[in-house]
Protein backbone atom coordinates (compact mmCIF):
# COMPACT_ATOMS: atom_id res chain seq x y z
CA UNK A 1 0.00 0.00 0.00
CA UNK A 2 1.08 3.57 -0.48
CA UNK A 3 0.19 5.05 2.89
CA UNK A 4 3.69 6.40 3.44
CA UNK A 5 3.48 8.72 0.43
CA UNK A 6 2.13 12.22 0.98
CA UNK A 7 -0.95 13.21 -0.96
CA UNK A 8 -0.13 15.63 -3.75
CA UNK A 9 -3.30 17.49 -4.77
CA UNK A 10 -1.75 18.83 -7.96
CA UNK A 11 -0.80 15.31 -9.08
CA UNK A 12 -4.26 14.01 -8.19
CA UNK A 13 -6.01 16.78 -10.12
CA UNK A 14 -3.75 16.17 -13.11
CA UNK A 15 -4.50 12.45 -13.06
CA UNK A 16 -8.25 13.05 -12.69
CA UNK A 17 -8.15 15.39 -15.68
CA UNK A 18 -6.43 12.71 -17.75
CA UNK A 19 -8.91 10.06 -16.60
CA UNK A 20 -11.89 12.28 -17.42
CA UNK A 21 -10.49 12.87 -20.91
CA UNK A 22 -9.94 9.15 -21.58
CA UNK A 23 -13.37 8.25 -20.18
CA UNK A 24 -15.00 10.80 -22.45
CA UNK A 25 -13.17 9.37 -25.47
CA UNK A 26 -14.55 5.92 -24.62
CA UNK A 27 -18.08 7.36 -24.59
CA UNK A 28 -18.72 7.54 -20.85
CA UNK A 29 -21.18 10.30 -19.90
CA UNK A 30 -20.92 10.94 -16.18
CA UNK A 31 -22.16 13.24 -13.45
CA UNK A 32 -19.79 15.78 -11.92
CA UNK A 33 -17.89 14.37 -8.97
CA UNK A 34 -16.70 16.03 -5.75
CA UNK A 35 -13.67 14.28 -4.24
CA UNK A 36 -12.99 14.47 -0.48
CA UNK A 37 -9.70 13.29 1.04
CA UNK A 38 -10.30 11.50 4.37
CA UNK A 39 -8.37 9.54 7.05
CA UNK A 40 -9.09 5.80 7.05
CA UNK A 41 -11.21 6.03 10.23
CA UNK A 42 -13.42 8.67 8.63
CA UNK A 43 -13.84 6.38 5.63
CA UNK A 44 -14.86 3.58 8.01
CA UNK A 45 -17.29 5.93 9.76
CA UNK A 46 -18.99 6.90 6.49
CA UNK A 47 -19.08 3.25 5.36
CA UNK A 48 -20.70 2.19 8.65
CA UNK A 49 -23.39 4.84 8.34
CA UNK A 50 -23.89 4.09 4.60
CA UNK A 51 -24.52 7.81 3.97
CA UNK A 52 -22.27 10.72 5.04
CA UNK A 53 -25.14 12.77 6.55
CA UNK A 54 -27.24 9.98 8.10
CA UNK A 55 -28.92 9.93 11.53
CA UNK A 56 -27.26 8.12 14.44
CA UNK A 57 -28.12 4.60 15.54
CA UNK A 58 -26.32 2.08 17.74
CA UNK A 59 -26.08 -0.45 14.86
CA UNK A 60 -24.03 2.02 12.81
CA UNK A 61 -21.59 2.40 15.70
CA UNK A 62 -21.28 -1.37 15.91
CA UNK A 63 -20.44 -1.55 12.20
CA UNK A 64 -17.93 1.29 12.57
CA UNK A 65 -16.06 -0.49 15.35
CA UNK A 66 -15.91 -3.67 13.29
CA UNK A 67 -14.57 -1.85 10.21
CA UNK A 68 -11.91 0.01 12.22
CA UNK A 69 -10.66 -3.23 13.76
CA UNK A 70 -10.60 -4.94 10.37
CA UNK A 71 -8.58 -2.11 8.84
CA UNK A 72 -6.14 -1.99 11.77
CA UNK A 73 -5.45 -5.71 11.42
CA UNK A 74 -5.19 -5.65 7.63
CA UNK A 75 -8.41 -7.62 7.11
CA UNK A 76 -10.09 -4.84 5.13
CA UNK A 77 -9.03 -1.83 3.13
CA UNK A 78 -11.45 0.77 1.80
CA UNK A 79 -9.84 2.90 -0.89
CA UNK A 80 -12.94 4.97 -1.65
CA UNK A 81 -16.65 5.40 -1.16
CA UNK A 82 -18.93 7.01 -3.74
CA UNK A 83 -22.54 8.12 -3.31
CA UNK A 84 -25.17 8.94 -5.87
CA UNK A 85 -26.08 12.59 -5.67
CA UNK A 86 -25.81 15.59 -7.96
CA UNK A 87 -22.88 16.05 -8.02
CA UNK A 88 -21.66 12.61 -6.92
CA UNK A 89 -19.65 12.57 -3.71
CA UNK A 90 -16.50 10.45 -3.51
CA UNK A 91 -14.54 9.98 -0.28
CA UNK A 92 -10.94 8.97 -0.88
CA UNK A 93 -8.59 7.47 1.70
CA UNK A 94 -5.54 9.63 2.41
CA UNK A 95 -3.56 6.38 2.73
CA UNK A 96 -3.81 5.68 -1.00
CA UNK A 97 -0.74 5.80 -3.20
CA UNK A 98 -0.83 7.90 -6.39
CA UNK A 99 -1.52 4.78 -8.47
CA UNK A 100 -4.30 3.70 -6.11
CA UNK A 101 -5.80 7.16 -6.50
CA UNK A 102 -5.71 6.77 -10.28
CA UNK A 103 -7.67 3.51 -9.94
CA UNK A 104 -10.05 5.14 -7.45
CA UNK A 105 -10.69 8.15 -9.70
CA UNK A 106 -11.36 5.97 -12.76
CA UNK A 107 -13.59 3.67 -10.71
CA UNK A 108 -15.57 6.63 -9.34
CA UNK A 109 -15.99 8.21 -12.77
CA UNK A 110 -17.44 4.93 -14.05
CA UNK A 111 -19.86 4.81 -11.09
CA UNK A 112 -20.90 8.40 -11.87
CA UNK A 113 -21.57 7.31 -15.45
CA UNK A 114 -23.69 4.40 -14.25
CA UNK A 115 -25.70 6.56 -11.83
CA UNK A 116 -26.44 9.11 -14.54
CA UNK A 117 -27.49 6.64 -17.21
CA UNK A 118 -28.99 3.54 -15.60
CA UNK A 119 -32.79 3.57 -15.68
CA UNK A 120 -33.05 2.32 -12.10
CA UNK A 121 -31.63 5.63 -10.82
CA UNK A 122 -33.67 8.03 -12.95
CA UNK A 123 -36.64 8.41 -10.62
CA UNK A 124 -34.96 8.67 -7.23
CA UNK A 125 -31.67 8.87 -5.42
CA UNK A 126 -30.37 12.23 -6.63
CA UNK A 127 -31.61 13.95 -3.47
CA UNK A 128 -30.73 11.16 -1.04
CA UNK A 129 -28.09 13.25 0.73
CA UNK A 130 -30.62 16.04 1.30
CA UNK A 131 -33.21 13.54 2.56
CA UNK A 132 -30.62 12.07 4.91
CA UNK A 133 -29.76 15.50 6.35
CA UNK A 134 -33.45 16.36 6.79
CA UNK A 135 -34.11 13.02 8.49
CA UNK A 136 -31.16 13.50 10.82
CA UNK A 137 -32.40 16.95 11.90
CA UNK A 138 -35.93 15.65 12.46
CA UNK A 139 -34.76 12.63 14.45
CA UNK A 140 -32.50 14.80 16.60
CA UNK A 141 -35.49 17.04 17.32
CA UNK A 142 -37.56 13.97 18.24
CA UNK A 143 -34.85 12.81 20.62
CA UNK A 144 -34.95 16.20 22.37
CA UNK A 145 -38.76 16.12 22.63
CA UNK A 146 -39.53 12.46 23.32
CA UNK A 147 -36.28 11.03 24.67
CA UNK A 148 -33.62 8.79 23.07
CA UNK A 149 -35.20 5.53 24.27
CA UNK A 150 -38.53 6.07 22.50
CA UNK A 151 -36.88 7.24 19.28
CA UNK A 152 -34.39 4.40 19.27
CA UNK A 153 -37.20 1.86 19.74
CA UNK A 154 -38.93 3.14 16.60
CA UNK A 155 -35.66 3.16 14.66
CA UNK A 156 -34.87 -0.40 15.77
CA UNK A 157 -38.17 -1.63 14.36
CA UNK A 158 -38.07 0.47 11.18
CA UNK A 159 -34.47 -0.51 10.35
CA UNK A 160 -35.39 -4.17 10.78
CA UNK A 161 -37.64 -3.61 7.72
CA UNK A 162 -35.29 -1.33 5.80
CA UNK A 163 -35.34 -3.53 2.69
CA UNK A 164 -39.13 -3.66 2.57
CA UNK A 165 -40.20 -0.11 1.51
CA UNK A 166 -43.71 -1.13 0.52
CA UNK A 167 -44.26 -2.75 3.93
CA UNK A 168 -42.85 0.33 5.72
CA UNK A 169 -45.18 2.59 3.76
CA UNK A 170 -48.23 0.48 4.60
CA UNK A 171 -47.42 0.51 8.31
CA UNK A 172 -46.69 4.25 8.36
CA UNK A 173 -50.01 4.99 6.67
CA UNK A 174 -52.25 2.43 8.38
CA UNK A 175 -50.91 1.56 11.83
CA UNK A 176 -53.59 2.38 14.44
CA UNK A 177 -51.11 3.10 17.23
CA UNK A 178 -48.33 5.28 15.82
CA UNK A 179 -48.03 8.95 16.69
CA UNK A 180 -47.39 11.46 13.92
CA UNK A 181 -43.69 11.82 14.71
CA UNK A 182 -43.26 8.03 14.67
CA UNK A 183 -44.94 7.81 11.26
CA UNK A 184 -42.55 10.46 9.95
CA UNK A 185 -39.50 8.61 11.27
CA UNK A 186 -40.68 5.47 9.48
CA UNK A 187 -41.25 7.43 6.26
CA UNK A 188 -37.69 8.77 6.39
CA UNK A 189 -36.31 5.26 6.88
CA UNK A 190 -38.45 4.16 3.93
CA UNK A 191 -37.10 6.94 1.68
CA UNK A 192 -33.57 5.87 2.50
CA UNK A 193 -34.46 2.23 1.96
CA UNK A 194 -35.54 2.94 -1.62
CA UNK A 195 -32.04 4.29 -2.34
CA UNK A 196 -30.31 1.33 -0.71
CA UNK A 197 -32.55 -1.13 -2.52
CA UNK A 198 -31.60 0.42 -5.86
CA UNK A 199 -27.96 -0.14 -4.99
CA UNK A 200 -28.61 -3.75 -4.00
CA UNK A 201 -30.54 -4.45 -7.21
CA UNK A 202 -27.60 -3.22 -9.33
CA UNK A 203 -24.61 -4.25 -7.18
CA UNK A 204 -22.98 -6.67 -9.65
CA UNK A 205 -23.80 -4.51 -12.65
CA UNK A 206 -22.62 -1.25 -11.05
CA UNK A 207 -19.41 -2.62 -9.54
CA UNK A 208 -18.66 -4.71 -12.62
CA UNK A 209 -19.14 -1.62 -14.82
CA UNK A 210 -16.78 0.41 -12.62
CA UNK A 211 -14.18 -2.38 -12.50
CA UNK A 212 -14.33 -2.86 -16.27
CA UNK A 213 -13.81 0.81 -17.04
CA UNK A 214 -11.18 1.56 -14.41
CA UNK A 215 -9.21 -1.33 -15.90
CA UNK A 216 -9.64 0.01 -19.47
CA UNK A 217 -8.80 3.58 -18.48
CA UNK A 218 -5.66 2.69 -16.49
CA UNK A 219 -4.41 0.56 -19.37
CA UNK A 220 -4.82 3.58 -21.66
CA UNK A 221 -2.81 5.87 -19.36
CA UNK A 222 0.87 6.54 -19.82
CA UNK A 223 2.12 4.63 -16.77
CA UNK A 224 5.79 4.06 -16.17
CA UNK A 225 7.07 0.56 -15.34
CA UNK A 226 6.80 1.00 -11.57
CA UNK A 227 3.27 2.40 -11.81
CA UNK A 228 2.21 -0.37 -14.20
CA UNK A 229 3.47 -3.04 -11.80
CA UNK A 230 1.63 -1.46 -8.87
CA UNK A 231 -1.54 -1.14 -10.92
CA UNK A 232 -1.37 -4.83 -11.85
CA UNK A 233 -0.86 -5.81 -8.19
CA UNK A 234 -3.64 -3.63 -6.78
CA UNK A 235 -6.07 -4.55 -9.53
CA UNK A 236 -5.37 -8.26 -9.12
CA UNK A 237 -6.14 -7.99 -5.40
CA UNK A 238 -9.44 -6.20 -6.11
CA UNK A 239 -10.43 -8.81 -8.70
CA UNK A 240 -9.29 -11.85 -6.73
CA UNK A 241 -11.59 -14.86 -6.98
CA UNK A 242 -12.84 -16.21 -3.66
CA UNK A 243 -14.14 -19.70 -2.93
CA UNK A 244 -16.44 -18.25 -0.24
CA UNK A 245 -18.42 -15.71 -2.25
CA UNK A 246 -18.79 -14.22 -5.72
CA UNK A 247 -16.62 -11.16 -6.32
CA UNK A 248 -18.93 -8.63 -8.07
CA UNK A 249 -15.95 -6.71 -9.49
CA UNK A 250 -14.47 -9.80 -11.11
CA UNK A 251 -17.66 -11.41 -12.37
CA UNK A 252 -18.95 -8.14 -13.79
CA UNK A 253 -15.65 -7.34 -15.50
CA UNK A 254 -15.33 -10.84 -16.99
CA UNK A 255 -18.90 -10.79 -18.25
CA UNK A 256 -18.55 -7.31 -19.78
CA UNK A 257 -15.30 -8.39 -21.44
CA UNK A 258 -16.95 -11.45 -22.97
CA UNK A 259 -19.98 -9.47 -24.13
CA UNK A 260 -17.87 -6.77 -25.76
CA UNK A 261 -15.85 -9.39 -27.61
CA UNK A 262 -18.93 -11.14 -28.99
CA UNK A 263 -21.54 -8.37 -29.29
CA UNK A 264 -19.53 -5.14 -29.45
CA UNK A 265 -19.04 -2.11 -27.22
CA UNK A 266 -22.45 -0.57 -27.94
CA UNK A 267 -24.07 -3.57 -26.28
CA UNK A 268 -22.24 -2.63 -23.07
CA UNK A 269 -23.80 0.82 -23.08
CA UNK A 270 -27.24 -0.67 -23.77
CA UNK A 271 -26.79 -2.96 -20.76
CA UNK A 272 -25.65 -0.06 -18.58
CA UNK A 273 -28.75 1.87 -19.53
CA UNK A 274 -31.54 -0.64 -19.15
CA UNK A 275 -30.65 -3.56 -16.86
CA UNK A 276 -30.45 -4.51 -13.20
CA UNK A 277 -28.54 -7.50 -11.81
CA UNK A 278 -31.33 -10.02 -12.34
CA UNK A 279 -32.13 -9.03 -15.92
CA UNK A 280 -28.42 -8.67 -16.74
CA UNK A 281 -27.52 -12.20 -15.73
CA UNK A 282 -30.78 -13.65 -17.01
CA UNK A 283 -30.07 -12.31 -20.51
CA UNK A 284 -26.30 -12.58 -20.76
CA UNK A 285 -25.10 -15.37 -18.47
CA UNK A 286 -25.19 -17.97 -21.22
CA UNK A 287 -24.05 -21.58 -21.13
CA UNK A 288 -20.98 -20.71 -23.20
CA UNK A 289 -19.99 -17.80 -20.92
CA UNK A 290 -20.46 -19.94 -17.80
CA UNK A 291 -18.05 -22.46 -19.28
CA UNK A 292 -15.67 -19.78 -20.56
CA UNK A 293 -15.48 -18.06 -17.14
CA UNK A 294 -15.12 -21.36 -15.32
CA UNK A 295 -18.12 -20.79 -13.06
CA UNK A 296 -18.88 -23.85 -10.97
CA UNK A 297 -21.42 -25.00 -8.44
CA UNK A 298 -21.78 -28.15 -6.36
CA UNK A 299 -24.54 -30.06 -4.62
CA UNK A 300 -23.96 -32.57 -1.87
CA UNK A 301 -25.69 -35.94 -1.77
CA UNK A 302 -27.74 -36.66 1.34
CA UNK A 303 -25.85 -38.79 3.80
CA UNK A 304 -22.79 -38.67 1.61
CA UNK A 305 -19.73 -36.48 1.22
CA UNK A 306 -19.86 -36.85 -2.56
CA UNK A 307 -19.99 -33.65 -4.57
CA UNK A 308 -21.99 -33.36 -7.77
CA UNK A 309 -20.89 -30.61 -10.14
CA UNK A 310 -23.91 -28.73 -11.42
CA UNK A 311 -24.52 -28.22 -15.15
CA UNK A 312 -24.39 -24.62 -16.46
CA UNK A 313 -28.20 -24.31 -16.59
CA UNK A 314 -28.46 -25.24 -12.92
CA UNK A 315 -25.66 -22.86 -11.97
CA UNK A 316 -27.52 -20.01 -13.68
CA UNK A 317 -30.82 -20.97 -12.02
CA UNK A 318 -29.27 -20.95 -8.55
CA UNK A 319 -27.49 -17.68 -9.23
CA UNK A 320 -30.64 -15.95 -10.44
CA UNK A 321 -32.61 -17.22 -7.46
CA UNK A 322 -30.10 -15.49 -5.21
CA UNK A 323 -30.56 -12.24 -7.14
CA UNK A 324 -34.36 -12.13 -7.02
CA UNK A 325 -35.28 -9.36 -4.57
CA UNK A 326 -31.52 -9.13 -3.93
CA UNK A 327 -31.59 -12.56 -2.28
CA UNK A 328 -34.03 -11.34 0.38
CA UNK A 329 -37.31 -13.13 1.15
CA UNK A 330 -40.26 -11.77 -0.83
CA UNK A 331 -42.71 -10.70 1.88
CA UNK A 332 -45.65 -8.36 1.41
CA UNK A 333 -48.92 -7.29 2.99
CA UNK A 334 -52.04 -9.36 2.39
CA UNK A 335 -54.35 -6.34 2.26
CA UNK A 336 -57.51 -8.36 1.67
CA UNK A 337 -57.12 -10.31 4.91
CA UNK A 338 -55.73 -7.51 7.08
CA UNK A 339 -58.54 -6.39 9.38
CA UNK A 340 -59.66 -6.36 12.99
CA UNK A 341 -56.29 -5.27 14.27
CA UNK A 342 -54.32 -8.19 12.78
CA UNK A 343 -51.77 -7.56 10.04
CA UNK A 344 -51.47 -10.43 7.57
CA UNK A 345 -48.26 -10.95 5.64
CA UNK A 346 -47.47 -13.47 2.92
CA UNK A 347 -44.13 -14.94 1.95
CA UNK A 348 -43.67 -15.89 -1.71
CA UNK A 349 -41.91 -19.23 -1.30
CA UNK A 350 -39.12 -19.85 -3.85
CA UNK A 351 -37.72 -23.09 -2.47
CA UNK A 352 -35.82 -21.41 0.36
CA UNK A 353 -37.57 -21.54 3.75
CA UNK A 354 -37.42 -18.59 6.11
CA UNK A 355 -34.94 -18.69 8.97
CA UNK A 356 -37.37 -19.29 11.83
CA UNK A 357 -35.49 -17.34 14.51
CA UNK A 358 -35.01 -14.29 12.27
CA UNK A 359 -38.65 -14.45 11.14
CA UNK A 360 -39.89 -14.47 14.73
CA UNK A 361 -37.69 -11.56 15.79
CA UNK A 362 -38.85 -9.56 12.76
CA UNK A 363 -42.51 -10.26 13.60
CA UNK A 364 -41.86 -8.79 17.05
CA UNK A 365 -40.56 -5.57 15.49
CA UNK A 366 -43.51 -5.37 13.11
CA UNK A 367 -45.93 -5.95 15.98
CA UNK A 368 -44.46 -3.00 17.86
CA UNK A 369 -45.09 -0.71 14.89
CA UNK A 370 -48.52 -2.15 14.12
CA UNK A 371 -49.73 -2.33 17.70
CA UNK A 372 -51.46 -5.68 17.28
CA UNK A 373 -51.04 -9.29 16.23
CA UNK A 374 -49.11 -10.31 13.11
CA UNK A 375 -49.67 -13.41 10.97
CA UNK A 376 -47.17 -14.54 8.34
CA UNK A 377 -48.09 -17.23 5.81
CA UNK A 378 -45.13 -19.19 4.48
CA UNK A 379 -43.95 -22.70 3.71
CA UNK A 380 -41.83 -24.75 6.08
CA UNK A 381 -40.82 -28.40 5.93
CA UNK A 382 -42.87 -28.99 2.81
CA UNK A 383 -46.08 -27.66 4.39
CA UNK A 384 -47.97 -24.38 4.31
CA UNK A 385 -47.76 -22.81 7.76
CA UNK A 386 -48.62 -19.55 9.50
CA UNK A 387 -46.40 -17.88 12.09
CA UNK A 388 -48.30 -15.71 14.56
CA UNK A 389 -47.10 -13.16 17.07
CA UNK A 390 -49.61 -11.54 19.43
CA UNK A 391 -50.06 -10.66 23.11
CA UNK A 392 -49.63 -14.34 23.99
CA UNK A 393 -46.27 -14.57 22.26
CA UNK A 394 -45.25 -16.76 19.32
CA UNK A 395 -47.28 -19.61 17.88
CA UNK A 396 -47.59 -21.42 14.55
CA UNK A 397 -50.06 -23.68 12.79
CA UNK A 398 -50.15 -25.90 9.72
CA UNK A 399 -52.60 -24.65 7.10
Amino acid sequence: MGGSQLFDRAVFERDVSTIVSIAGEWGLDFLDVEFFLCPSEVISFIAAYSLPTRFSHWSFGKSFRKLVLQQRHGLACIHELVYFSVPCQAFVSEGNSPVENMIVAAHVIAHADFFKNNVNFWSAGKHTALVARTARSFIQECISRFGPERVERVLDAALALRYYPELLEFIACNSPVLEDWQRQVIKYVREESCYFFQLLETKFLNEGWAAYWHTQILRAMDLDVKEAVEFARVNAAALEVSCKSVNPYRLGLDLFTAIRRTLGIQELFAIRRGENDFSFFQKYLSRDIIKELGLTGYSFGKGSAREFQLPPEEIKRHFLRGLGRCGLPDIGVDKERTSGGRLYLRHVYDGRPLHVYSAKKTLEQISFLWGGSIALNTRQGGRDVVFIYDKNGHSSAVL
